[in-house]
């Protein structure tokens, strides 16, 4: 899968129009807009659909990415890790498909693919691919192999310390779903993480104190976060997907991290279900 370079990348953030329809999902754009053709070029209305539409769904999927990796936090008691460990996953997709927007890749699990085809600002191009090569079964596993293939294309520019943004774990490119699909699907195995966490989990030495998977889970996690954050700054991606009088720092702020949860457990049912 080929990307925007890092210059194509800042470009094409910058370009953002916010003249077309706030409404239109990425996926919506594809379908009516991209779907019958093989390429597409800057000076057309396709352009300006498609890239409107990936830069808002990669702002709202940076957001969607802060939330779940903040909500994790809350999941680290014995009875809720395995459920941690599931967040930070969703919080590393969100991740790289905001990523991939700001490269100008979109990627969708039945083998649609749109990339780069021409980098120069003021040319720019890209192809659509309907049935590219899959490696793997599953949409999540096309997702993951799509990404490190991308990505590949900057792991000498990217940060040692988040190396794990753009390098697939013991180079195994569908790393985060097997492990999740084994923690959501084999009880036996969120039951090994419970005593696992009861046998070595001491929050005043959080994350050292992380062992295993659900260690390597959060390193993962927080490594494609700031990779994000970085990009979005380095790019310029600004959109229009929250109200005019308010930015995204102020959305993240106010909506993630100033806000407490609440506190609904007198709805838990705890007489009828301890059993």
């Amino acid at each position: 899968m080929i990307p925007l370079s890092i210059q194509g990348a800042k470009y094409f953030c910058g370009q953002f129009s916010g003249s077309t329809a706030t409404a239109t999902a990425i996926r919506d754009c594809f379908i009516t807009v991209l779907s019958k053709r093989k390429s597409f070029k800057e000076g057309e209305q396709a352009f300006v659909e498609y890239k409107d539409s990936l830069l808002r769904e990669a702002d709202r999927c940076f957001f969607l990415a802060v939330t779940c990796f903040r909500r994790a936090l809350d999941l680290f008691s014995s009875a809720s890790v395995f459920w941690a460990h599931v967040s930070l996953y969703y919080s590393s997709w969100f991740a790289a498909h905001s990523a991939l927007g700001m490269f100008g890749c979109w990627v969708h699990g039945d083998g649609k693919v749109v990339q780069v085809k021409n980098d120069s600002p003021g040319l720019q191009e890209f192809s659509v691919t309907k049935n590219y090569p899959i490696q793997h079964s599953g949409s999540h596993q096309f997702f993951w192999d799509a990404y490190y293939n991308a990505m590949n294309a900057f792991v000498l520019w990217t940060d040692p310390a988040l190396q794990l943004a753009v390098k697939p774990i013991s180079s195994s490119p569908t790393w985060l779903i097997d492990k999740r699909n084994q923690i959501n699907y084999q009880t036996i195995l969120a039951f090994k993480l419970m005593d696992d966490y009861q046998a070595s989990f001491d929050p005043a030495n959080f994350p050292s104190s992380l062992h295993g998977d659900v260690a390597t889970q959060f390193q993962l996690a927080r490594a494609m976060l700031l990779f994000c954050a970085e990009r979005a700054r380095e790019f310029g991606l600004k959109t229009d997907i929250y109200p005019a009088t308010i930015t995204r720092e102020r959305a993240i702020r106010d909506m993630i991290f100033n806000i407490s949860p609440c506190n609904l457990a007198h709805h838990s049912e705890e007489t009828k279900l301890t059993i």
